[in-house]
């Protein structure tokens, strides 16, 4: 199983509402969403089973699926 497919394994409802409560949405005309949460490194970083995973590969998969590698 790839990073993609077990981060989208371990997503729970109650992950995906934390997730959420870390994203301020459309905040520019372009609909883009500002992070709230923690960091990893200079990017955004969410906790999720014991590690921090980055946030924007975490919110591609929700969006979309699989992220592309």
């Amino acid at each position: 199983m790839g990073y993609t497919e077990s981060v989208r394994d371990m997503l729970s409802d109650k992950d995906l509402a934390r997730f959420s409560s870390f994203v301020l949405k459309n905040v520019n005309e372009l609909g883009c969403a500002e992070w709230l949460g923690g960091r990893k490194g200079k990017y955004g970083g969410f906790w999720l089973n014991g590690k921090t995973v980055s946030a924007h590969r975490v919110a591609w998969i929700i969006e979309n699926g699989r992220a592309p590698t």
